[in-house]
């Protein structure tokens, strides 16, 4: 109904799934100069053998960082049966994103009023990247994850004037080193290390991730 515009697709795993990428019309705005759009992602396996899920995604513009929209379930749509039936289904289902995604933008608003403080800063990066003692690689990936939030927060797009020394901003901080630092993706070559690396951000652990970012940011700043 021409509601949703498809942006982008692609497959993983040598086209094991595929993936397409739509927006929604709204833009909201959580501070001046900083926006995020409302994406729904699709994905299937092409054989036909998984069911094909839909995914409220949020994309912030100034930094393309992403983070899955909490859902009351995942929920799959399989390629048998009354496609017809399906179809309806999977319309409600989907209306139901303009909901989560309003929930969302309100709370990212209310994040882009609160100021941290250096000691709240340090307390919740300690939560998200517990202090490792000891000398070795644990301690040396704790210490490269802590540097990369930094050099986000440091960033343009973090000290714009509307957000800057928010709780918005430093969770920001965290996505964007989560989205595009690509140091410690596994893979034996760069395109699966690219194609973990999308899985991982958008349903897997690096999605995972950032929404406990997103609730201790939350919860930190009241």
């Amino acid at each position: 109904d021409g509601l949703i515009r498809y942006e982008s697709a692609g497959a993983l795993r040598g086209g094991k799934t595929v993936w397409l990428l739509a927006r929604m019309p709204s833009v909201d705005t959580i501070a001046e100069g900083d926006d995020t759009l409302r994406y729904v992602l699709f994905s299937t396996s092409h054989d036909g053998t998984a069911a094909i899920h839909a995914v409220p995604t949020s994309v912030r513009v100034v930094c393309a960082n992403t983070l899955r929209i909490a859902t009351a379930k995942d929920v799959g749509f399989r390629h048998t049966g009354d496609v017809k039936a399906k179809m309806e289904f999977a319309r409600q289902y989907i209306s139901q994103f303009d909901e989560k995604f309003t929930l969302f933008r309100d709370s990212a608003r209310i994040l882009a009023t609160r100021q941290f403080s250096s000691d709240q800063a340090k307390d919740y990066i300690n939560a998200l990247f517990p202090e490792v003692t000891e000398a070795g690689r644990a301690k040396s990936i704790r210490e490269r994850k802590v540097e990369s939030v930094r050099s986000a927060y440091r960033a343009d797009r973090q000290q714009m004037a509307s957000i800057r020394g928010s709780w918005w901003a430093l969770f920001n901080s965290v996505t964007e080193s989560i989205d595009h630092d690509s140091r410690g993706t596994r893979g034996r070559d760069n395109r699966i290390r690219s194609e973990n690396k999308m899985a991982s951000v958008l349903d897997g652990q690096g999605a995972e991730f950032k929404a406990k970012a997103f609730d201790l940011a939350l919860s930190m700043s009241n």
